[in-house]
């Protein structure tokens, strides 16, 4: 297997290589904290339904702000997305760690604070996604996109079995803070990231161009051609996976 073809060859990147390094490091920290706030919400006694509500809390947002925040990441500056967004999961996740070092942790905070993680994440994930393609190029794609399901899985196995271990030894604060600390480790590794100006104009045509030739977007653009089905076809365009249309565009 050659060095292009290999599964590890967009390691070779140094940019991708620290984001990549970055994100095992905080997907681990993520699922210790999904850990350590799920054994918080037990300890204070709560009825088993705010344990199911802690479920919904960090799915709901994906929900309610996917689709906007994939429109979002075709319109304005990807890094800077991306620096905003891990700032905010930051935030979020210091904020229950500062609640937690008070002494001041409610079932109520708890669920605040799952919520504001995962409106977090909504916005995130979507301009991460869309980020990849540019930052390794379409050679190193298909590794990127294997050391991306590489990293997921690491974080799902480790993750809850470092939260496991610290909690009872350093209690939940501290597990809340390495997650807060882990987002801005991201965010170092998203600023060393030099991004090519690319034109709006430019890449907008050729998203209507894309969306035109998508076979079921086509359909529906034969039964009617105004100016808000326009704006559907780019909207389907945004919504399509982020690899293709990469490749499609060049």
């Amino acid at each position: 297997m050659t060095a292009d073809t290999s599964i590890w060859s967009s390691l070779r990147d140094p940019t991708y290589l620290r984001l990549w390094l970055a994100l095992v490091v905080s997907g681990c920290c993520v699922s210790a904290h999904e850990m350590a706030a799920t054994w918080a919400m037990n300890s204070l006694g709560v009825p088993t339904v705010w344990l199911s509500l802690m479920s919904s809390a960090g799915t709901l947002p994906f929900f309610l702000f996917t689709l906007p925040a994939g429109a979002l990441a075709d319109l304005a500056d990807r890094r800077r997305l991306l620096r905003i967004f891990n700032c905010w999961l930051a935030g979020s996740a210091g904020l229950l760690a500062v609640c937690s070092f008070l002494g001041g942790l409610t079932p109520e905070i708890i669920l605040a604070g799952v919520f504001l993680l995962g409106i977090g994440f909504a916005f995130q994930a979507p301009v991460a996604s869309a980020s990849i393609p540019e930052i390794v190029g379409k050679e190193q794609l298909p590794s990127a996109i294997a050391l991306g399901g590489i990293q997921m899985n690491l974080a799902g196995i480790i993750g809850p079995a470092i939260g496991g271990f610290l909690v009872p030894l350093v209690g939940v604060s501290s597990v809340f803070a390495m997650n807060a600390l882990a987002f801005v480790l991201v965010l170092f590794a998203v600023m060393t990231w030099k991004r090519k100006e690319r034109s709006a104009r430019h890449t907008t045509g050729k998203l209507f161009r894309f969306a035109c030739r998508c076979s079921p977007i086509h359909a529906v653009r034969t039964g009617c051609s105004n100016r808000s089905t326009a704006k559907f076809h780019l909207w389907c365009a945004n919504r399509s996976d982020p690899s293709v249309c990469y490749q499609w565009l060049g």
